[in-house]
């Protein structure tokens, strides 16, 4: 049988049509699911490299969507490169409407700072190696002249890409994402080279974090994080693809089988 033979997602025939509402996001987000199930056998803890390498693409449309944005309007798709911000974007200043307001604003910015600090409770320390060749990374580069000049550089050297003491990343668990915090222009280019690694050791700026908790809190349905215990609104998802991102993460479940450096 066929790695696919199983289910076949379910088809869009009429996508403008579902263009216009929130149940094209759905089927969207389902259908990615599907896919990524089959591809990890049913049994991901088995076989993570399917599961990453899904992730990698998905990180590497956001990673050159932002740079044509940049090089066509000289503005970045995202306000900062802060990985927190990019992917939930808190709301915790939109209006509420509804009687009780205050009350209401009040437990959104508890329930937001229970996300934060969910995410960051359980730093990881463990010697990983992100490869920019094969891991999923997300540098967000926001000159474009620094851009080009590190595109230039690419072709300048025959040299390995090497990391500095100014670059290091911030990795979440089980997605195995890692963000950039320093040095975005010069690892986006190693990125496009396909070269280079970066070490992330103990006691080093690299970070490394384990949000598996969140997997019991909440849940992204193709256009909203929601609470998983009343189903109610955290937030509209700034970014579809990280919110794929975050569904595919709960496929790697659990960490353990992430820990490992991917080969």
């Amino acid at each position: 049988m066929g790695l696919f033979r199983a289910r076949k997602p379910k088809k869009i025939t009429e996508a403008v049509e579902f263009q216009s509402n929130e149940a094209f996001n759905s089927i969207r987000l389902k259908n990615l699911l599907d896919y990524a199930k089959h591809a990890a056998g049913w049994n991901p803890a088995s076989d993570q490299r399917p599961l990453a390498d899904l992730i990698k693409a998905l990180t590497d449309k956001l990673m050159l969507s932002n740079v044509f944005s940049l090089l066509t309007t000289e503005k970045s798709e995202y306000e900062s490169n802060n990985y927190y911000n990019v992917l939930f974007m808190p709301a915790i200043n939109e209006k509420v409407d509804c009687k009780d307001a205050e009350i209401a604003l009040l437990k959104r910015r508890e329930r937001q700072r229970l996300i934060y600090n969910t995410v960051y409770q359980k730093p990881v320390y463990d010697d990983i190696c992100v490869s920019l060749a094969l891991d999923p990374v997300l540098p967000i580069t926001w000159s474009g002249d620094r851009l080009i000049e590190s595109l230039y550089n690419i072709d300048k050297t025959e040299n390995p890409w090497q990391a500095s003491s100014n670059h290091f990343v911030t990795m979440w668990l089980p997605m195995r994402i890692s963000f950039v915090n320093s040095g975005n222009h010069s690892i986006f280019a190693g990125c496009i080279k396909r070269d280079g690694e970066i070490h992330i050791i103990p006691d080093s700026l690299s970070r490394v974090y384990d949000i598996s908790e969140l997997y019991n809190m909440i849940e992204f349905d193709g256009n909203y994080y929601r609470w998983l215990e009343d189903n109610s609104i955290i937030v509209k998802a700034p970014s579809f693809e990280f919110g794929c991102i975050f569904e595919i993460g709960r496929l790697m479940l659990p960490k353990e089988a992430v820990m490992k450096d991917i080969k």
